[in-house]
């Protein structure tokens, strides 16, 4: 069972985003909006008291479900252009810590930032793990899909596919996941080894990885895990990519800016999801870096659609869909 929040999202580009959790054997999910920011973490004392601040409870609390008021030890989604901060479940205080405004996600088109920012915006004095590696305090990474680890709380990025929504793991590294996913891991025979960490229902995992590639993909309600390396993830992943440079052949006859466009190929070529299934790949991987190339001369729109059609070529003929 999953509940979820529909935020009202203008849908911008193709690429639609949303974030998962689970929480006392039931899954939650928050719609993310386009070119908007969103605050992972416990909220700063003047918002805990702000009155315009609207609460919505979304995962389970030690609290009845119609309490109303902000807690100072609860871990947050914050939406500061909705004013709207809402609740993941309380956080113990007793096992890993959460800064207030843990961690920042900056939703693009074809991936999201994710930023280790602290209160000060200087960094967490916890540190963000995402995609099972610990982020330098105040550092940056751009993901395409994948976890997300705030204290005690492991979110999941995930993308919109045929109406169904993915996330990606890799089964080269070690995994954090809560105890439901743990026991689906168990379940499909594809777990090595488990132990728990400082925090409480985050776990460590060390999978199988040739288990997990056959497997290929993982579901848990309409939250779908795809393995990094395997047929279905790169048929997946190939789509969006081509899928968003679509994306960018739009914004250039809508004659957006130059800048615009060459963040966009620069933040997806920056993802895991693009290296994995796309720089094996050398005629791709060059066209590619002609784009970018292209982007930052600001060559003509006719050159730059020209590299996009020979790239999305590629791609459809590598994995066809």
């Amino acid at each position: 069972m999953v509940l979820g929040v529909r935020s009202g999202c203008e849908v911008l580009s193709s690429m639609t985003y949303r974030l998962y959790w689970f929480l006392m054997n039931k899954a939650y999910s928050l719609d993310l909006c386009d070119s908007r920011q969103y605050y992972l973490g416990r909220l700063p004392v003047e918002l805990l008291y702000d009155v315009n601040v609207k609460k919505e409870r979304v995962g389970l609390s030690q609290v009845p479900e119609d309490y109303v008021e902000l807690m100072a030890s609860e871990i947050y989604v914050y939406d500061p252009v909705n004013y709207v901060a809402y609740a993941t479940g309380v956080y113990s205080g007793v096992s890993r810590p959460t800064s207030r405004l843990h961690t920042l996600l900056h939703i693009g088109n074809g991936f999201i930032e994710v930023v280790d920012h602290g209160v000060d915006g200087r960094g967490s004095s916890y540190g963000t793990i995402v995609n099972g590696q610990l982020l330098p305090r105040g550092g940056l990474v751009r993901v395409a899909s994948g976890t997300v680890v705030v204290g005690e709380r492991v979110f999941y990025i995930a993308f919109e596919y045929e109406g169904r929504w993915y996330t990606s793991i890799d089964p080269y590294r070690t995994v954090y996941a809560t105890q439901e996913v743990l026991e689906e891991f168990r379940r499909t025979r594809i777990l090595r080894s488990s132990r728990e960490t400082s925090s409480r229902d985050v776990y460590l995992a060390e999978l199988d990885p040739s288990e997990a590639s056959r497997l290929g993909r993982l579901r848990l309600g309409d939250l779908t895990i795809l393995f990094t390396g395997s047929g279905i993830y790169k048929t997946i992943v190939l789509y969006q990519l081509s899928k968003t440079l679509r994306d960018i052949e739009v914004m250039l006859f809508k004659g957006s800016r130059s800048s615009d466009i060459e963040h966009i190929v620069r933040g997806l070529v920056s993802t895991r999801d693009y290296v994995d299934v796309v720089s094996g790949n050398k005629e791709a991987k060059w066209l590619m870096e002609q784009l970018i190339h292209a982007v930052n001369l600001r060559m003509s729109r006719e050159k730059i659609i020209e590299l996009i059609d020979k790239i999305v070529d590629i791609l459809d003929k590598l994995y066809p869909h």
